[in-house]
């Protein structure tokens, strides 16, 4: 991985300037967010990091996210304004999921899973947010995949070999459209999402547990981008990227 990360100011002022016109609107929205959340002076802040590859380079903008500032997250990024969020909980499995309109979190073969919501959905459980968006032929298409239980071809009992299938279109599942080859582990679509994923993964929303700490480390400039994103795909770019 080639990384690098910058550390913003309160202000956000100079992020404009770190994407090339026209900007992601995933970018646009955790920037007001930043600047609208309860977040104290000290947390209002982003860093940039690098990912991908030499011949695939991407940007993320990590942003962090505390129990006192999940709605000002949930408010921007909803399925009626286009987004699909994925989740990740940094458990025994890694468990990893799909929420489309923060009542609820798909797993088993895609289907909802209100046990899931309040064990894997709030922030005081730690790890990753990866707001994606959709658009409206690509959310409809998706619901409608999940209203037929789709999902149920991938084996149900294993509850996340199903998301990386989720259909946007039809013959496109979610990883590829993503930019990624499929995976049955958590730990490593984790992975594979923050480091390999192209740039339809714009933002990285790091949930601070106790809403100052990730990963029992002070949210401050002294993280690297390794901390940030974790480790890397078990397999290495070449084979998470498609």
């Amino acid at each position: 991985m080639f990384a690098a990360a910058l550390w913003l100011g309160v202000t956000l002022g100079s992020a404009s300037a770190l994407a090339a016109p026209p900007e992601p609107r995933a970018v646009t929205l955790a920037r007001e967010y930043l600047q609208d959340a309860r977040l104290s002076p000290e947390l209002r802040r982003a860093f940039v990091v690098r990912a991908g590859s030499a011949d695939r380079p991407v940007t993320r903008l990590v942003v962090p996210v505390t129990p006192a500032s999940y709605p000002a997250f949930r408010a921007r990024f909803r399925s009626d304004t286009g987004f699909a969020v994925l989740r990740y909980r940094p458990d025994n499995v890694g468990h990893t999921g799909l929420v489309l309109d923060w009542t609820t979190i798909y797993f088993h073969g895609g289907r909802p899973n209100n046990h899931g919501f309040h064990n894997h959905l709030p922030v005081e459980a730690g790890g990753y947010l990866w707001p994606l968006e959709l658009g409206p032929e690509r959310m409809a298409h998706l619901q409608g995949w999940l209203a037929a239980d789709r999902g149920a071809a991938f084996n149900p009992v294993h509850c996340m070999e199903w998301l990386p299938n989720a259909e946007l279109a039809p013959g496109v599942p979610l990883f590829h459209w993503l930019g990624l080859t499929r995976s049955r582990d958590g730990h490593n679509m984790k992975a594979k999402l923050n480091h390999a994923a192209n740039e339809q993964v714009s933002v990285v929303g790091l949930c601070l547990a106790d809403g100052a700490t990730f990963g029992g480390l002070p949210y401050d400039d002294r993280l690297t981008p390794e901390q940030l994103l974790g480790r890397p795909p078990a397999g290495g770019l070449a084979d998470a990227m498609r």
